[in-house]
């Protein structure tokens, strides 16, 4: 039988790697082989159950696996790699705010404020884009704080924020669009698709497998709903409805990730769409979710605390950080 993974400690770090990685599981035995990605790494065998490996260095998010010689590949569970291992939550009391805080947890920091009402946001390099709700625009903070910079104008109470590649794409709450911009800025965004009732957040779609080029949006209006559409623009499919006002998401592998604020959980849907599937409960109205490695990272808006949960789910998640005034929002990695 091929070893099978459960969980890694940590489901992250840096680029340069050179870091220890737990890698927890069963079938530990014979010839092995640990990949991250594309690369084989040095690991030491301590039991059947546990191998301690050194991450090599990389980008982005890797699937790790374990192989044995004679009984084949594990399934993959994520590893991200994350030039700064932070967090990233906006809280939009007066004046609007942007906070950071180690994965791990701890006390946040501040990067920037004088924000107007920050909702969704989203980390590309070394930058944050922050949707200023009450401002009708998109903003750049550097991830080491700094003076916003307005970058996308002529958006109406912009809500969430994702990035593909160059391109920015953000939920508009009045006009219930989805809207394009580069990510050098614009003061014409262009619209994709508009929801058919309350828009609300978004995640990029990026191709786990060939011809996978969606964009996932939710509509909060009651029954609350999923829809894809196509990066390019056309008519939204639905992948699920049901939820309960589905606020924020995230895709991990080929599962979609929900808050659904009104029953204080995060449910699963494929993202080739299915019946929704409750994973994480013990929330208090969960407004936005990101992710690293094989941890999730939710803002709870009824305690103003980042909560993490593993992606495999519990009852139990863990506080993070409160935020400093009470208003939490939006989250990013």
């Amino acid at each position: 039988m091929a070893p099978v993974l459960t969980s890694l400690d940590p489901s992250f770090g840096p680029l340069t790697g050179g870091n220890t990685v737990q890698i927890i599981g069963s079938g530990f035995t014979g010839p092995l082989t640990v990949m991250f990605g594309s690369t084989a790494t040095t690991f030491t065998l301590v039991s059947d159950t546990r191998i301690t490996a050194i991450a090599p260095p990389g980008t982005d998010t890797v699937e790790v696996t374990v192989a044995a010689l004679l009984d084949g590949t594990s399934n993959p569970l994520p590893y991200t790699y994350n030039c700064s291992g932070l967090l990233f939550f906006t809280d939009n009391d007066l004046p609007g705010t942007v906070y950071s805080v180690p994965q791990t947890g701890g006390t946040p920091t501040m990067p920037t404020a004088d924000l107007i009402a920050p909702s969704g946001l989203v980390r590309v390099g070394d930058l944050l884009y922050i949707c200023e709700n009450g401002a009708n625009r998109v903003s750049a903070v550097p991830i080491t704080g700094g003076t916003p910079t307005p970058l996308i104008t002529g958006l109406a109470s912009p809500i969430d924020i994702t990035a593909s590649g160059d391109t920015l794409f953000i939920t508009n709450e009045v006009t219930d669009q989805v809207v394009s911009a580069p990510i050098t800025g614009t003061d014409t965004p262009t619209v994709i698709t508009t929801s058919p009732t309350n828009v609300f957040g978004i995640t990029d779609g990026s191709p786990t497998r060939s011809g996978l080029t969606l964009l996932f949006f939710t509509d909060v209006a009651n029954p609350g709903t999923v829809y894809s559409v196509p990066r390019a623009g056309g008519t939204p499919t639905v992948l699920a409805t049901g939820l309960s006002f589905p606020t924020g998401l995230v895709r991990i592998g080929d599962l979609i990730y929900i808050c659904e604020n009104g029953l204080n959980r995060v449910s699963t849907v494929p993202v080739v769409g299915g019946t929704p599937t409750p994973l994480v409960t013990g929330l208090a109205a969960p407004t936005d979710i990101t992710a690293s490695g094989s941890t999730l990272f939710i803002t709870n808006s009824a305690t103003d605390q980042v909560m993490s949960a593993p992606i495999t789910g519990t009852d139990t998640p863990t506080a993070v950080a409160t935020s400093p005034t009470d208003l939490i929002f939006g989250i990013t990695t």
